[in-house]
């Protein structure tokens, strides 16, 4: 779900496996600003590097899916022709799930090494760490290549699909974090989509991350002398109504 920290989870993420020496890029869809101001930067479609061995970037669903189609075809002519803005729109938003693939797509590439498709500067990438957009959009674009699948002929496109399906169903190259807070709303999501990933989608799940899960600061007995105290006290530092303040609104926090 939007807000829970799916975004703060996958800069972590990318940070770790960086300083643990894997080459790691972290990605997100063309207008995620969240990204770029974890790191303080504006996030380009091209990989920037934010740290020793970890990179940042966007990911635009058209640029994406032009880049494919030209390596494809092997003609810069016939892509121009094919992305004219009279056609690109209808060909984008005509194909099932091709936007969605065209994320995913370029994702999994960037991990890719000595295959056919876009050259993508940087790549290959060790880890590659992929901010997904909020629940239903998630779970439509892990089901993508599945759909590629069904939809194409054989060839080097629903090659492609098949063989991103077969990685990301791989649970020695790829687990979905589901990212959560403890409240009902964000709860009853995670156990959705949770659901749709393990038993309909069948991928391997990483441990669920509860983000602003606080720990208890008081005993059952002073969380209750907190809460009966009156929400004022009188005291000429300033530090210490600050300190009681800060105390008895965790205290009500605690007890709810």
């Amino acid at each position: 779900k939007g807000g829970t920290g799916k975004s703060t989870i996958a800069a972590a993420l990318g940070l770790r496996a960086a300083r643990d020496g894997r080459k790691t890029l972290v990605v997100a869809p063309s207008g995620t600003a969240r990204l770029g101001g974890l790191f303080g930067l504006e996030v380009s479609t091209r990989p920037t590097r934010v740290a020793p061995n970890l990179f940042v970037a966007s990911i635009d669903a058209e640029g994406a899916m032009r880049e494919y189609v030209e390596a494809l075809l092997s003609s810069r002519l016939l892509t121009d022709a094919l992305f004219h803005q009279k056609f690109s729109r209808g060909f984008l938003h005509g194909i099932p799930g091709l936007r969605s693939w065209a994320l995913l797509g370029k994702a999994w590439f960037y991990s890719q090494q000595g295959r056919s498709g876009p050259k993508l500067p940087e790549a290959p990438f060790d880890t590659v760490v992929l901010d997904a957009p909020s629940t239903g959009d998630s779970t439509d674009l892990l089901r993508v290549p599945s759909v590629v699948s069904d939809l194409m002929p054989v060839g080097p496109f629903r090659k492609d699909a098949d063989d991103c399906a077969a990685f990301l169903r791989d649970p020695r190259s790829t687990r979905v974090v589901a990212v959560t807070l403890p409240e009902d709303l964000p709860v009853t999501e995670s156990l959705e989509i949770v659901r749709v990933v393990r038993d309909d989608l069948r991928l391997p799940l990483a441990p669920l991350v509860v983000n602003q899960l606080r720990p208890e600061l008081f005993s059952d007995s002073l969380r209750a002398r907190l809460k009966n105290l009156d929400a004022t006290v009188e005291s000429s530092d300033e530090r210490v109504r600050s300190t009681f303040h800060a105390a008895h609104g965790r205290a009500v926090l605690e007890g709810e």
